[in-house]
């Protein structure tokens, strides 16, 4: 099923868990929003996203140690990576600039401590009252105001 013109259901409930992963009809309106969103970044971007999670079943966000009130249970969130554009860091400040920031919940820079468990992505959440957070997640430092370096 496609959700917009560049982004698949399909895309949006990928998951290397092994585990089902799909969402009841109940969340088409929240993916629909949220694969809106991303073609507002890809334009911005002028690359393809790939995306590495988007909606998560409660056992899914579970298994990834995801948040219990995580936007991906409800299908309001997605956290890509965009190579032809550049780095997590470089996609962050980029949608910044497009002014996209502002309409979200949450843009957040994320941190992994090695490439081996998934290098670093990019997270946007909505929300019903988006609050135009913009957030760095280190690890051992947790969620710091603004984009920042590891």
């Amino acid at each position: 099923m496609q959700l917009s013109e560049h982004f698949s259901l399909a895309e949006f409930t990928v998951t290397n868990t092994g585990k089902p992963n799909q969402p009841t009809n109940d969340y088409l309106p929240n993916l629909l929003a949220i694969a809106e969103t991303m073609e507002e970044v890809r334009e911005a971007l002028g690359y393809p996203i790939r995306i590495s999670s988007g909606y998560r079943s409660e056992l899914v966000n579970k298994l990834v140690k995801g948040s219990p009130t995580s936007a991906h249970l409800k299908g309001l969130a997605c956290d890509f990576v965009c190579p032809g554009f550049g780095t997590p860091k470089q996609v962050a400040l980029a949608i910044i600039d497009a002014g996209i920031a502002k309409d979200v919940d949450q843009l957040i820079l994320e941190y992994k401590t090695t490439k081996s468990n998934g290098g670093d992505w990019v997270h946007i959440g909505l929300a019903e009252v988006n609050r135009g957070h913009v957030l760095t997640k280190s690890p051992g430092k947790g969620y710091l105001p603004g984009i920042l370096n590891p």
